[in-house]
């Protein structure tokens, strides 16, 4: 199961999701909006992670269009 961002703030978004992602190692807490892709940055960079290829959040102006593509590497469940 995915957590479609549609509908929440990329803290929100982030606090949910980092629920299914401790399964990969310690998760860093977003706590300002503007560094998303910091966030996204830590997340992918952890190698449980890193093995599904996930997209790059610096190729990404807007968090909800990498976080669908990350939604379509990443199998995780919530």
């Amino acid at each position: 199961m995915v957590l479609d961002p549609a509908g929440y703030s990329v803290v929100e978004w982030t606090d949910y999701v980092n629920l299914g992602l401790a399964v990969f190692g310690t998760i860093p807490i977003l706590w300002d909006e503007k560094s998303w892709q910091d966030w996204a940055a830590a997340v992918i960079a952890l190698p449980g992670i890193s093995a599904f290829n996930p997209p790059n959040p610096f190729n990404y102006s807007q968090w909800q269009l990498w976080a669908d593509d990350f939604n379509k590497a990443v199998d995780i469940n919530l």
